[in-house]
């Protein structure tokens, strides 16, 4: 189709948008088994496996080259996985990373905030899959503070910077605690718009939202696109 785009837009206005599959496939053929080798952005890596039948085929033969693929590439029962690649987008973003979650909270128990006693723990993770954590950082001269989120996109980028894929900030608070505007800002420069973004508090996820809902029409790095 040589004009995609107004199709996109008639579609996501008739239907809506649940999820965006931002995939790369490399494709290599071995006796006519399709190997899909994809890299998707927000879950990671996969391999998949499709034999391609004949007409009229009864499927053993395909069953049969599947199956000594998976035992040549030490494909486990245990490894694979059902579903497409939206379903498990949908679902990573009603649930956390354990793991983040985890993080976001033992920050928060690191913070330092002896100004406001508000302590605020934030983690981010990549969409190749690396997490990094932050606190809170007061400071006398008030202004000269740090939020959470600030912190955690700086262990970001120290650690080599990458696209964030999924955030989680966790408070001791009895009130949901969300990202302050500058740090809205600060994550709009390195996560998609459909990023989920978690609200926890130290026992449990309070509310899941996303960065387009915490900054609506928001402006970001592929505005100063040349």
């Amino acid at each position: 189709m040589s004009e995609p785009e107004p199709l996109r837009e008639a579609l996501a206005a008739a239907d809506g948008v649940l999820a965006v599959v931002d995939k790369r496939r490399r494709l290599l053929m071995w006796e006519g088994v399709r190997i899909h080798l994809d890299g998707v952005s927000g879950l990671g890596t996969f391999l998949e496996l499709e034999a391609v039948a004949e007409p009229g085929s009864d499927l053993s033969r395909e069953h049969a080259q599947v199956a000594q693929l998976r035992d040549l590439l030490d494909i486990r029962d245990e490894d694979l996985r059902e579903g497409s690649y939206a379903d498990a987008l949908l679902a990573a973003r009603a649930e956390p990373d354990p793991e983040l979650l985890a993080m976001a909270r033992q920050a928060a128990g690191r913070a330092y905030a002896p100004y406001s006693g508000f302590p605020v723990g934030a983690a981010v993770r990549t969409t190749d899959g690396r997490r990094y954590a932050g606190a809170n950082v007061e400071n006398a001269a008030y202004p000269q503070g740090q939020c959470a989120e600030a912190s955690a996109i700086g262990a970001l980028v120290a650690g080599g910077g990458g696209a964030i894929a999924e955030v989680v900030v966790a408070a001791p608070s009895r009130e949901l605690v969300t990202p302050c505007g500058g740090c809205r800002q600060r994550l709009r420069e390195f996560a998609a718009p459909d990023a989920p973004i978690h609200l926890a508090d130290l026992e449990r996820v309070r509310r899941t939202t996303s960065l387009a809902e915490l900054l609506p029409l928001s402006f970001g790095p592929e505005h100063l696109a040349a």
